[in-house]
C-alpha cells in the first residue's frame, strides 16, 4: 500500500491544527497527563514508529506502531498555535494521545486519495508532546511497548 504524506494535504491549509472534535484517549492510562517528547518518527521496513520519552525518568520511552499508517505528518509544537473548530473543545494538557472525530486532515486526505478507503476504516490519531506533534491516519489502532 502507498502512504500519503502530509505534503499533499497542506496545499491550502496554513493551518496546522486540524479542525474536528478532539477527544481524550487513554489507551495506556499511566501515561495520562504526563509530560512528554516526541524523540523520533520512523517510516521504514520495520514500519511506522513514534518514541515517545516521558519527563518522568521512571516511565522511560513507550513506542507506538502503526500497523499501517496510511498518511501521517510531524510539526513542531510551536507551530501548532491555530485554534481548531469547534470552539468550544476543552483540550486540557499536557496529554499525548488523542483520535479527532469529523477531523478535516481525514476529508483531505479521502478526498486526495480519490475514494481509495472508506471513510468509516480510518482513525485520525494525534500525538501532541512538548515538542512535536504527530498525526497519523491508519486503518487500526496502533501497539505499545518499551
Amino acid at each position: 500500500a502507498s502512504k500519503y504524506y502530509c505534503l499533499i494535504a497542506i496545499e491550502q491549509y496554513r493551518n496546522l491544527m486540524w479542525n474536528g472534535i478532539y477527544k481524550r484517549w487513554k489507551p495506556l492510562p499511566e501515561w495520562s497527563g504526563c509530560r512528554v517528547e516526541i524523540d523520533a518518527v520512523h517510516d521504514d521496513r520495520e514500519g511506522f514508529r513514534i518514541w515517545i520519552q516521558s519527563h518522568d525518568p521512571t516511565k522511560g520511552v513507550l513506542i507506538v506502531r502503526f500497523e499501517l499508517a496510511l498518511l501521517y505528518c510531524s510539526s513542531d509544537e510551536s507551530d501548532r498555535i491555530a485554534g481548531i473548530q469547534p470552539a468550544n473543545q476543552t483540550l486540557e494538557f499536557p496529554h499525548v494521545f488523542w483520535i479527532i472525530d469529523d477531523s478535516e486532515l481525514v476529508d483531505i486526505f479521502h478526498r486526495q486519495s480519490c475514494g481509495l478507503h472508506t471513510e468509516g476504516d480510518v482513525t485520525h490519531f494525534a500525538f501532541l508532546s512538548c515538542n512535536q506533534c504527530v498525526d497519523v491516519i491508519s486503518y487500526g489502532i496502533p501497539t505499545f511497548s518499551n
